[in-house]
């Protein structure tokens, strides 16, 4: 980007602020382990639509991963921390009544955040698309671990020693609602 703005014929200097997190709330935190009868707690955050994929999180990750296939119904649950309700944007408009799906909705603050990285046994982030993706580095920040869709913005970080990187498969093109006319394409 920097050599775009030089090829445009800026002359002074040009500085790259990278994205970050705020150290001073997102901070490393020992668990202790997690009580025999408490579930194990997936947690994702950001806005609910499809470009954040939460059903695929939902069904594809948490309930194949944790579900009835692997005979543990019950031991698990997702928290989905939103701004802006359940319904999302765009085209995704859905309700969520499975019962091991735990939907947060509304401003928190930053130690309400920090508190449920804490309180997580790990983070998801499956965006089709991400310019950054700073919520996983947010998680990480604590010492949670989380797993990353492996494709856009999350490659500038998603290293498989501290992730599990989630491959794509395919890169299709973008729902219109995301696309403002343009040819986007995502995984």
């Amino acid at each position: 980007q920097v050599e775009v703005w030089r090829r445009g014929g800026i002359t002074i200097p040009i500085y790259v602020v990278p994205l970050g997190i705020d150290p001073e709330q997102w901070t490393y935190q020992e668990r202790p382990a997690r009580p025999p009868d408490a579930p194990f707690t997936i947690l994702s955050y950001g806005m609910l639509s499809s470009r954040k994929s939460p059903l695929e999180t939902i069904y594809d990750v948490c309930w194949y991963a944790f579900g009835e296939p692997l005979g543990k119904a019950d031991d698990w649950k997702l928290v989905l921390k939103t701004r802006r309700g359940i319904l999302g944007t765009g085209s995704m408009r859905f309700s969520i009544s499975d019962p091991h799906v735990e939907v947060l909705s509304g401003d928190y603050t930053g130690s309400e955040m920090s508190s449920l990285c804490y309180n997580a046994d790990v983070g998801i982030n499956l965006s089709k698309y991400e310019g950054f993706g700073l919520a996983p580095l947010e998680m990480m920040a604590t010492g949670l671990p989380v797993i990353l869709s492996a494709n856009t913005g999350h490659l500038e970080y998603c290293n498989p020693e501290f992730n599990i990187p989630i491959a794509t498969k395919r890169i299709i093109p973008a729902e219109e609602a995301y696309s403002l006319k343009e040819d986007w394409r995502w995984n």
